[in-house]
């Protein structure tokens, strides 16, 4: 059935994020997000979690596209501004140790 790839957790426009396909780099990313303070760069990310920077970033676009993540745009007086990688509401509820269903 088509329903059996759909999770509980919700995006940000409603719909069913699909975990299914999820791998280890998405969970160390929601884990460490979980459980670290604010203003996480995605330097600061893929240091913390031992993955190289390009595949964090794929990874964590994933999650963006899926709701649970969001990028957050800091005003500083750099040239280029900084964006902080947060979790959404739906990115918090998710729990990567639990078996997909």
């Amino acid at each position: 059935q088509e329903w059996d790839n759909y999770s509980p957790y919700m995006t940000d426009e409603g719909r069913a994020a699909d975990i299914s396909e999820m791998g280890e780099t998405v969970n160390k990313i929601i884990t460490y997000l979980s459980s670290t303070a604010d203003h996480v760069t995605l330097d600061d990310l893929a240091a913390a979690i031992g993955v190289e920077k390009r595949s964090v970033n794929g990874s964590f676009n994933a999650l963006v596209k899926k709701g649970l993540c969001a990028r957050t745009t800091a005003k500083v007086e750099a040239m280029v501004p900084v964006k902080y990688l947060t979790l959404t509401d739906a990115g918090k509820a998710f729990d990567p140790t639990a078996d997909a269903e």
